[in-house]
Formats: C-alpha cells, sequence, structure tokens
C-alpha cells in the first residue's frame, strides 16, 4: 500500500513540481533526519505527528504553518532552509511545523495533499490558505502575515 501512495504522490508531483520518481528502498535503511534537513529544528519549529498534530495545529492559538513533506522528496529538501528561516522569523507569532506524510498517512489523506511539499496554514483549528510546490520564501510569508492579521 505505501508504494502506490509513494507512487501516486510522485506523478503528481511530477507534474507540480518535479519530485523525483524513484521508490525508496524498502529494505534500505532511509537517511537520518539530519541529512534531509529537518533535524536541527530552528527556533519556533516543530516535528508533528498523528500523535501530536491535534493538539499542536488543531488547537493553537497562534497559526500554524505545516509543511507536508517526504525525506525522500528533493523540492522538500530544498524548502527546508527557508521552512526554517520562517519559523525563526515568525517565533511568537505563529508556529511552524512539519510533518512527514509517509509517517502520518491519515492526515496528509485527511488533508488532500497529493504532492509536496504542500504548506497549509491553519487557524483555530481550520485552512485558511494552502500552497502547493516550492516557491520563494514570500509566499510563506504572505499566507502567515494574512493568517496573523485576520
Amino acid at each position: 500500500m505505501r508504494k502506490k501512495n509513494f507512487v501516486a504522490l510522485c506523478v503528481v508531483s511530477l507534474m507540480l513540481i518535479g519530485c523525483k520518481s524513484e521508490t525508496p528502498p524498502e529494505d534500505e535503511p532511509q537517511p537520518p533526519a539530519a541529512e534531509t534537513g529537518h533535524a536541527d529544528a530552528p527556533v519556533g519549529h516543530i516535528e508533528l505527528t498523528e500523535a501530536n498534530f491535534q493538539q499542536q495545529v488543531l488547537g493553537s492559538e497562534q497559526p500554524v504553518l505545516v509543511d507536508f513533506y517526504a525525506t525522500w522528496c528533493e523540492p522538500c529538501k530544498e524548502m527546508a532552509p527557508i521552512v526554517a528561516e520562517v519559523a525563526e522569523e515568525y517565533h511568537g507569532r505563529a508556529i511552524v511545523g512539519q510533518l512527514d506524510i509517509d509517517q502520518a498517512q491519515a492526515i496528509a489523506k485527511q488533508y488532500d495533499v497529493a504532492a509536496i511539499p504542500t504548506f497549509i496554514v491553519f487557524k483555530n483549528g481550520k485552512e485558511v490558505a494552502r500552497q502547493v510546490g516550492g516557491g520563494p520564501k514570500n509566499r510563506l510569508t504572505n499566507m502567515l502575515d494574512a493568517a496573523i492579521s485576520n
């Protein structure tokens, strides 16, 4: 089942953002988080999981930018430094978190994440903005600024 989900995500990703179409080997260990750009979390950044999503995102009093990513996704790796910058800049005003879709498939499905990276801003437990694919930092900051000001 995981392989089917991966193939579907890559097909859509290839069309939208250029995700590599190679399947991660099932028998080889995945690279440590430090190699993916998600290990050394900056100030204001949290790692999201199925276990903490409800509390950290839907229950947050601040707007939350969620980066739906995967460790094998090259565009996700390219966006990681930008996401880290946004997390540091918005510390105290918003929360920035990353959710590995391979580890939280139910949440990715619930929010119709069909390509990665996908960035969703939540405010008061509701989705208020979405960006599919990479892009310049100001796309993410514009979404957060709108959520903060409304």
